[in-house]
């Protein structure tokens, strides 16, 4: 990160104001990158599980993630148990999960309430854990297996909000899954049943990359709606930098949006994006060619004799 900044550091000028030529070239790599981290997110976003032999871990302290305060009864995966310390060898349990056949089940306890992240399940490999559920106070958080954990990178946990009642010693039921690109999870306390759902986009690429532990919750849409704005704002101000033919440049940052959102997620199989996401995509780029007009004026502005000793 510190190299990059300081190469766009050195390149100021020809990024903020490129000629002709620049324009293109910036506008044309920086949609080829937006459209490579989609299509890169959507591979990584798939089930995915390694051929190394995995094992069974109950309530695991770890650095920075201490272990549940309550119990663990019971764990099911994918309809197969799973005990604390076990290597689960079911050759059909591996090609379930890889699969997307994802469903895990847990009948815990409830314990003292924690103010961090606490290990309530998890299926670990040599990079870590594939598979897990955390403790976040009173939330629970789900990982599913994902491509993502091949390269080392955050995978996608969706978070359910007030999962574990406040009161020690009382029995739940959890179960959380992967079907068709959406993730659930749901519990039931003293017959209370709560449950949260997160439909998987390639625009979730920010998640992957994000430097703390975070679970989706009602704030994804948002945090992607910035990642998509900041990834295609840059795109628009190059792109009316290159003074070319208003109606084509349009048509073509409309293609390229199309491309992005409709096509790759229509292609790699998954479902249609959030409306959020064609909200934040069309108003990245048009802060980025209204931030060019503003330059334009400004320059334009400060060129004149009579105001540049304002500028």
């Amino acid at each position: 990160g510190a190299w990059i900044g300081a190469a766009l550091g050195g390149k100021q000028a020809s990024l903020l104001q490129p000629t002709k030529r620049g324009a293109i070239q910036l506008a044309v790599a920086g949609g080829m990158i937006w459209l490579g981290v989609q299509a890169g997110t959507a591979v990584l976003l798939r089930p995915w599980v390694p051929s190394e032999p995995l094992r069974v871990e109950w309530r695991r302290s770890a650095a920075g993630h201490a272990g549940f305060a309550g119990r663990v009864t019971s764990a099911f995966v994918s309809g197969s148990a799973v005990p604390d310390g076990s290597t689960p060898s079911d050759s059909e349990l591996a090609t379930r999960l890889g699969e997307g056949r994802v469903h895990l089940e847990l009948g815990l306890t409830s314990g003292g309430i924690t103010s961090g992240w606490s290990t309530v399940f998890q299926l670990v490999g040599s990079h870590g854990p594939l598979l897990a559920v955390e403790a976040v106070g009173t939330d629970l958080a789900f990982q599913p297996p994902a491509r993502a954990y091949r390269l080392r990178l955050r995978s996608p946990t969706l978070r359910l909000p007030a999962a574990l009642p406040s009161r020690p010693g009382m029995p739940l039921q959890f179960a959380a899954g992967e079907q068709h690109d959406t993730l659930w999870a749901t519990s039931r306390i003293a017959g209370v049943r709560r449950q949260a759902r997160q439909t998987l986009s390639p625009s979730l690429g920010w998640s992957l990359l994000i430097p703390f532990s975070y679970a989706y919750g009602p704030e994804v849409h948002l945090l992607t709606g910035l990642w998509l704005a900041g990834l295609l704002a840059p795109i628009a101000y190059w792109s009316a930098h290159t003074r070319g033919n208003g109606y084509r440049l349009t048509l073509a940052l409309a293609l390229l949006l199309l491309a992005g959102l409709g096509l790759i997620p229509l292609v790699a199989g998954y479902p249609a994006v959030h409306w959020s996401e064609w909200l934040a995509g069309g108003a990245g780029l048009a802060v980025g060619w209204g931030a060019h007009g503003a330059a334009a004026y400004l320059g334009d502005r400060c060129d004149s004799p009579s105001t540049r000793e304002s500028c």
